[in-house]
């Protein structure tokens, strides 16, 4: 369903047409993913809507297992390592910079930009970002509609009276 008809789950026609280019529907969920196990890195829970979203989300934390979940957009619950996310990017990044995460200034606008952010020296969300990621910055720009990360790089990096 989500391949034959991207846009009743949300995505507008640029992006339907990237999903149905890009993505390919396969009879046996189970089967495919069996026979894969080996090259699969990650899996996206199509929902489409907020409630059946929760449902899956509870569910995948109710197995505990050892994976990491989040979200960078409404209609899914993304999964995979453990050791995915991209806090755990800035983290070994830094290390291999030789840099503190209070040197790193991230910025976002998803579920999966949260902890990131919490992380960084200076967390940065854009004014539509999601909630979960409002809450997690320590600075809120504007949109990306109004180019608020280069806004953001300007202030905190770029301008004579910088953050870092």
């Amino acid at each position: 369903d989500y391949v034959a008809d991207p846009i009743s789950f949300r995505y507008n026609a640029a992006v339907a047409a990237y999903v149905r280019r890009t993505r390919k529907p396969v009879e046996d969920m189970a089967r495919f993913l069996q026979m894969h196990v080996q090259e699969i890195d990650c899996m996206d829970i199509i929902c489409p809507n907020g409630t059946r979203k929760a449902q899956m989300a509870q569910k995948v934390s109710n197995a505990e297992l050892p994976v990491y979940m989040t979200s960078s957009v409404p209609q899914l619950v993304e999964i995979a390592h453990a050791d995915a996310g991209k806090a755990n990017g800035i983290r070994f990044l830094a290390k291999r910079c030789g840099i503190s995460l209070e040197q790193v200034m991230a910025c976002g606008n998803a579920d999966n930009d949260a902890e990131m952010l919490r992380d960084a020296g200076m967390g940065v969300a854009v004014a539509n970002a999601m909630e979960s990621c409002l809450a997690a910055a320590d600075d809120i720009t504007d949109s990306n509609d109004e180019d608020g990360v280069a806004k953001a790089v300007e202030r905190f990096v770029l301008s004579e009276e910088k953050y870092f």
